[in-house]
């Protein structure tokens, strides 16, 4: 697997994707491409065999990338190079009925055989008017109207047949001090008296109580992310009035917590790339993650609808060197971010990380 498609991938998550009304109806009625109706596209390249998952948004004529068919083929054309790509199809598994409402209506699995959970939509940093201004997690479509049995009840449908590999937890943060990872094991436990077996993902704030990482682990936690979101003090403040109170070192203090209970190659935490970063601090503050033991999984950031922030993104070379330099320096402490176990860095559709690391 090359470089290239790293630079491919990446230039697709800048540009979007452009899908004429038709082909959106067919890709809808073939698929039932939920994220299609939401704006956003996953997809996938083949490369040698290897299946590269891409999220992009749906953008106009004008700015996406456009989405061609010829037979039963799709392609986009980059550059002057035509790519075949496809679509995910689990259109048998979403019209499976769970009491009066279809699993797919419940929740949509993403790449990679991908579940993600959202089991809580309520965040304490809305509650006090200080939200980052990127997340719209209370208007997030899927689970929204969802109980939590239909979340574990859909989620034993699709592992039994055979739909997902891993799931991933992710919700608002909660109001005490275990910034809600109490009520993320009480969901699990659900999720285990149910049968549901698959390795699972977790994503959360840095927290002191570190503790009940080892309640995770035994629950079959194997992958987690504490996300750092940007990475310079001064963004993190302005973009995240409330998260962005938390100093660094609680980063750093979970981080290491976190290591010793799920081990190498599993502790992420995301890194949104966006135009006003300070460049400066950027791989410095990189290279101190990767220090930890911790592997940044850099992304770009995408508007979502009912979030309070016009996003501009670095140009394009400087976001290729940021993922060549980040590459490099993660072979050179020995890191790899193409062995996590589940979760959305398992999934990979958000961050062309793992197509710049090679295999």
């Amino acid at each position: 697997m090359c470089q290239d498609i790293g630079t491919i991938k990446l230039l697709v998550q800048n540009n979007g994707v452009y899908i004429d009304d038709i082909l959106a109806a067919e890709i809808n009625e073939r698929y039932n491409h939920f994220d299609a109706r939401m704006g956003k596209v996953f997809f996938y390249f083949n490369v040698k065999g290897a299946k590269i998952p891409v999220y992009a948004e749906i953008k106009n004529k004008k700015n996406g990338f456009p989405i061609k068919k010829n037979q039963d083929v799709y392609s986009i054309n980059i550059g002057g190079h035509s790519l075949d790509f496809n679509f995910y199809d689990r259109k048998d598994a979403y019209n499976i009925p769970i009491g009066g409402k279809l699993a797919g209506d419940i929740i949509r699995i993403k790449a990679d055989d991908h579940l993600a959970l959202t089991f809580n939509h309520d965040c304490k940093h809305f509650e006090q008017r200080q939200q980052c201004k990127f997340c719209n997690i209370h208007k997030w479509p899927s689970q929204t109207n969802s109980t939590l049995d239909e979340l574990v009840n859909v989620a034993y449908l699709y592992q039994e047949e055979h739909a997902i590999k891993h799931i991933s937890i992710t919700g608002g943060t909660g109001n005490g001090v275990d910034k809600g990872l109490l009520n993320v094991i009480n969901f699990i436990q659900r999720l285990r008296k149910k049968g549901v077996t698959l390795p699972i993902g977790l994503e959360f704030e840095p927290t002191s109580e570190t503790h009940l990482f080892n309640e995770l682990n035994k629950l079959g936690v194997t992958t987690v992310s504490c996300n750092l979101e940007f990475a310079s003090d001064d963004l993190r403040l302005r973009l995240m009035p409330g998260k962005g109170l938390i100093p660094f070192n609680s980063y750093i203090d979970t981080w290491e917590s976190c290591i010793n209970v799920f081990g190498k190659n599993q502790v992420y935490t995301n890194i949104l790339l966006i135009n006003d970063d300070d460049e400066t601090m950027f791989m410095p503050q990189i290279k101190k993650i990767i220090d930890v033991g911790v592997i940044p999984s850099i992304g770009i950031l995408l508007e979502q609808e009912g979030a309070s922030i016009k996003v501009f993104l670095p140009e394009i070379k400087k976001q290729i060197n940021y993922f060549k330099e980040t590459v490099a320096y993660l072979k050179k402490q020995n890191l790899n971010p193409r062995l996590a176990m589940a979760g959305c860095i398992k999934n990979g559709g958000y961050s062309p990380l793992n197509e710049f690391y090679g295999s």
